[in-house]
């Protein structure tokens, strides 16, 4: 998985770990924030939380009842920092031609 520019689901859900989440509660609020035109599945959501727990991008916080907790760590917030300022340029570049 490349850093920049992350797919929508991968970037949305980092921005949804700016306050702890786990993996469900993470997919509903991508749908209803996009009004359903972007929705995670769970083999996505668990594939890119393992991937971004691997490389330091979350952490785990807490564990009950069968629902894991993540975070953004500064590293995470470094990278959704990145993809905002990535969507910034797209976005100049567009409103250029329109």
């Amino acid at each position: 998985m490349d850093n920049i520019p992350l797919s929508y689901s991968n970037f949305l859900l980092l921005w949804v770990l700016q306050r702890p989440s786990h993996g469900y509660e993470i997919m509903k609020i991508i749908e209803t924030k996009t009004n359903n035109l972007v929705s995670v599945g769970p083999a996505t959501m668990y594939r890119s939380l393992s991937y971004f727990l691997e490389n330091g991008y979350i952490d785990l916080i807490s564990e009950s009842d069968n629902k894991k907790k993540y975070i953004l760590t500064d590293s995470g917030k470094k990278l959704l920092k990145e993809q905002i300022n990535f969507f910034e340029l797209i976005s100049n570049i567009v409103k250029e031609r329109v």
